[in-house]
């Protein structure tokens, strides 16, 4: 009886499938875990005292006091574009990304592709704290990457600084460090060192030592000149390089690694 009723219900459910599509039945199934899975792109919000839609080429034009919002990412300006369907942005007079409400980079004209997260800053300025770095031109490559071309680095926000490191070329990894080159060190605009090569720590800021110069005399070394170079080898790995002389010891030198878990 068991096995009659098993062939019943299998030679049922086929013959009740194939009436349903003889019949023109459709049904349609919702399977939520595709949802899970599919990609979804935040839009691109702008807010500014005038703004004003053109449909045929999908682009705002804000005026005044202009916020342009992204994920995470903001734009602030007197004026703006904003390409709805690229999400890209040229804006122009007091320009400044901010990161998560923090200030990052300032021009007065400014070409910013929110999809890709790069731009181009003529004149601007990178904001990295506590270093300030302003050149001629930046070009952010990617999200969290910028190029400087004649830049000038200082930890002085004054706008003639009292020192300041120049270099041909500054590529700015964030909250990483900086690798600058052809660098010179400038005080009170006098030319004082040269480096062919610097890198920069930028973790935080009691990592942040890119080079110091210790002199002085005592019983135990003599007279002595301790150098210190900061490095930087990952966001999770930095150090020092230590390179030093003694006048009662002679030269000597070290390393110290560590290792954020």
């Amino acid at each position: 009886g068991v096995a009659a009723a098993t062939v019943v219900i299998l030679f049922a459910v086929p013959l009740l499938a194939a009436e349903k599509e003889a019949s023109g039945a459709k049904q349609s199934h919702n399977f939520p875990v595709l949802d899970i899975f599919s990609k979804k792109t935040s839009k691109v919000e702008t807010v500014a005292d005038s703004i004003e839609y053109l449909k045929d080429t999908k682009k705002v034009i804000a005026k005044g006091n202009v916020v342009v919002q992204h994920e995470d990412v903001r734009l602030t300006a007197d004026y703006a574009e904003v390409d709805t369907e690229t999400k890209k942005v040229y804006a122009k007079g007091h320009v400044i990304i901010f990161s998560r409400d923090s200030p990052v980079a300032k021009s007065e004209e400014v070409h910013y592709d929110f999809a890709t997260h790069s731009g181009h800053f003529p004149d601007g300025r990178i904001i990295n704290f506590p270093w300030f770095i302003a050149a001629e031109d930046i070009e952010q490559v990617r999200r969290g990457v910028k190029v400087a071309k004649n830049a000038s680095i200082t930890t002085c926000n004054f706008e003639k600084p009292h020192f300041d490191i120049r270099a041909r070329k500054v590529t700015v990894y964030d909250n990483d460090k900086m690798i600058a080159t052809n660098v010179r060190l400038y005080v009170l605009d006098k030319p004082v060192f040269w480096w062919p090569y610097l890198v920069i720590p930028l973790q935080t800021v009691d990592r942040n030592l890119p080079f110091s110069v210790s002199v002085g005399h005592n019983s135990r070394f003599g007279t002595y000149i301790e150098t210190t170079k900061g490095i930087s080898l990952t966001k999770n790995i930095w150090g020092k390089l230590h390179a030093d002389w003694r006048s009662k010891r002679g030269v000597g030198g070290g390393v110290d690694i560590d290792y954020d878990f």
